[in-house]
């Protein structure tokens, strides 16, 4: 048996879907703003025609508008919708579109300088498009360019630049004329004030982007407190830092006990709630200016500034306490959680990577002699 026709005709569409071109959204905003400039053109070849239809201009000056418009129209709308006009070093095409409208009221001008007045007024109109693509240098040629351009049509005509008001209808498309120039300036400068909109609306997207970013690289996603990456340049600066002061700077290297246990008895979320509590019982225990770091796994590194050089083990051992008394139970019954502390006191220029291997020693002696102490890390 044969298939519905609905079903090769479903077929077809879904095959088809795939190899339709679809436009960018560059793309789509050259076309909208070669849209615009074509009903500029379709505008002025109205107005053309009704001033030809009273007898004001000779009736063959909108027809040759109109075939010059339509003309460009196709150049210029097919070659951005084709993405032709990519290959160019400006996509947008904007310098030969502004330079054939002005080029078009230039050539009416000459034919018709009875309503000289409405060329010259026009002239302005595409200039604006320039405003969403020009660079300074474009405006002065077009400044310089359009000034000879209109001498040139001027001197063609001899120099009579009319303004049609003999008749009511001459005055009402007059006024419609002004009209309209002003609404296409305001809609021209709508759009800019869109595009300009857009603009700052994804300039504030990456820069927010830029800062989760910026927040992903130095923080660990756990925890919420800085990385390992973090932490080494931290204390890269605040070694140097100390070196300048004259100061001291205590560090210590802070390991969950038996955190194996943890996660095996309650389970990885319970184990991920204790190392989210860790870091803010660490944080409590010790001064605002001090910092704290997921180093890595159940490893946290404190970084103590200006530290007392009398007694650097105090603070630590405050840390150690406030995570031994405090009420583990509430995130899973039976739950009890200690921590081994290795920590030392950098000496002056002191590499970073001296200290870091005398803490981590500390560290390891901390465990070996019982877990649950700090433990600190002399200079031999």
């Amino acid at each position: 048996m044969s298939e519905p026709p609905y079903s090769a005709a479903t077929a077809a569409q879904v095959q088809a879907a795939p190899d339709r071109p679809r436009l960018d959204a560059k793309t789509r905003i050259r076309l909208r703003t070669a849209g615009l400039a074509a009903i500029d053109y379709a505008l002025n070849v109205v107005i053309l025609c009704c001033y030809a239809a009273v007898g004001t201009i000779a009736a063959f000056v909108p027809w040759v508008v109109l075939g010059i418009s339509i003309v460009l129209n196709v150049i210029f709308l097919g070659g951005i919708a084709s993405g032709w006009s990519k290959r160019l070093r400006d996509p947008s095409m904007t310098a030969w579109q502004v330079g054939a409208a002005c080029g078009i009221n230039m050539l009416a001008l000459i034919m018709a300088p009875q309503i000289g007045y409405m060329f010259l007024i026009n002239v302005f109109v595409p200039l604006c498009y320039g405003s969403l693509y020009f660079e300074r240098r474009a405006f002065l040629a077009a400044w310089v360019l359009l000034s000879a351009a209109i001498a040139l049509a001027l001197w063609a005509n001899g120099f009579q630049v009319g303004v049609a008001l003999g008749s009511p209808v001459e005055k009402g498309l007059f006024l419609v004329n002004v009209a309209l120039a002003l609404g296409r300036f305001l809609t021209i400068n709508a759009e800019v004030s869109h595009l300009r909109a857009r603009l700052q609306q994804r300039n504030r997207e990456l820069a927010e982007a830029s800062v989760r970013a910026e927040r992903l690289a130095t923080r660990d996603e756990l925890t919420g407190l800085p990385n390992r990456r973090e932490a080494l340049r931290v204390l890269q600066v605040e070694c140097e830092r100390a070196d300048r002061a004259g100061s001291r700077v205590c560090i210590a290297m802070v390991d969950a006990d038996h955190f194996k246990r943890i996660n095996d008895s309650h389970g990885h979320p319970v184990g991920d709630e204790v190392l989210c509590e860790l870091g803010r019982l660490l944080q409590t225990a010790l001064r605002t200016a001090d910092h704290v770091f997921r180093y890595g796994g159940e490893e946290f590194m404190v970084l103590l500034v200006d530290c007392d050089a009398d007694d650097p083990v105090a603070p630590f051992e405050r840390a150690r306490e406030a995570v031994e008394v405090h009420g583990w139970e509430a995130l899973a019954p039976g739950l009890q959680v200690t921590v081994s502390i290795g920590t030392t006191q950098r000496q002056p220029r002191e590499s970073v990577e001296q200290v870091l291997r005398r803490a981590d020693a500390a560290l390891y002696e901390a465990k070996a002699r019982g877990r649950n102490r700090v433990q600190f890390g002399a200079l031999r």
